[in-house]
């Protein structure tokens, strides 16, 4: 019986993270009439991009492990006067946690557009 109550357990928490990860927006997408956009990477701790948010010009760090979602530290987020739409749970190298999602309008980088989609609100030390 307890087997039976942590299984149902389980799977009633995890449609509901399913369910809440599906309120994320994913992004509008508008590339130049190449069929893709041109960056100029520029090397620091890790590579950066130049682009555009909202219509202010930020830096953004590029990493690849990153699993499909933008991420903004508190400063940009911050910056941009964007404030937490949703929170969802999480899972980490530091264990569980929460993160705050807000919803970015615009952002042009390298002649692309990604409009009207969510991105999640991190203090990144080291970054700004």
């Amino acid at each position: 019986m307890p087997r039976t109550l942590f299984t149902c357990l389980l799977i009633a928490l995890t449609s509901l993270v399913n369910a809440q990860q599906q309120k994320l927006l994913k992004p509008e997408i508008q590339m130049p009439e190449a069929g893709y956009a041109n960056v100029h990477i520029i090397m620091r701790e890790i590579p950066t991009v130049k682009v555009k948010v909202n219509g202010v010009d930020l830096v953004f760090g590029v990493d690849t492990g990153c699993q499909g979602l933008g991420v903004l530290t508190e400063a940009a987020a911050a910056k941009l006067n964007l404030k937490p739409e949703m929170t969802l749970p999480t899972m980490g190298n530091t264990g569980k946690s929460e993160i705050d999602y807000v919803r970015v309008d615009k952002l042009e980088m390298g002649g692309g557009t990604w409009s009207n989609f969510h991105v999640a609100v991190l203090a990144l030390k080291g970054m700004k």
